[in-house]
């Protein structure tokens, strides 16, 4: 019987792919937690789901994303332990106070003289980075991440 890697070997995993191949540091980074949790380490499991998610969500990898999903899910880790939202553009911060007024994406392109579609684009993105279901999920999650100030 082989013993399943544990966190020394998917550290080593993980500095191996940190090189640039940003899919499989993810899944590195994924199984490191699943490790991470075997040894009753929670924070840092945490923190290396929130790596995994990030760029699973960035690349569109759907099957990966769900993967951290479930361990999270598992580990009954808070998605807002799990989510932590990837640094924002210039331009994405702008998106977002103007999100956060409740403005559509005609009224945010008007107002920041780009088309519709583009504001639409930005809009997406933060969804993806704050990992977010929806404009108003958005809004709430930057305001708990401290990315919108209080009004």
């Amino acid at each position: 019987m082989v013993a399943e890697p544990g966190v020394a070997q998917w550290q080593a995993a993980c500095e191996a792919f940190g090189y640039g191949h940003v899919y499989e540091l993810a899944r590195s980074r994924w199984r490191l937690a699943e490790a991470l949790l075997a040894d009753d380490r929670r924070d840092e499991a945490a923190a290396e789901l929130a790596a995994a998610r990030d760029v699973a969500a960035r690349l569109g990898a759907r099957p990966l994303l769900a993967a951290v999903d479930v361990t999270a899910r598992r580990a009954r880790l808070g998605r807002s332990d799990v989510v932590a939202p990837g640094p924002l553009t210039a331009r994405e911060r702008e998106v977002l106070a103007l999100l956060a007024e409740g403005r559509t994406n005609r009224q945010i392109g008007q107002q920041l003289y780009i088309a519709e579609k583009t504001a639409s684009v930005h809009v997406s993105n933060l969804m993806a980075k704050l990992g977010a279901s929806g404009r108003t999920d958005a809004v709430s999650r930057a305001y708990r991440a401290g990315l919108l100030a209080s009004s």
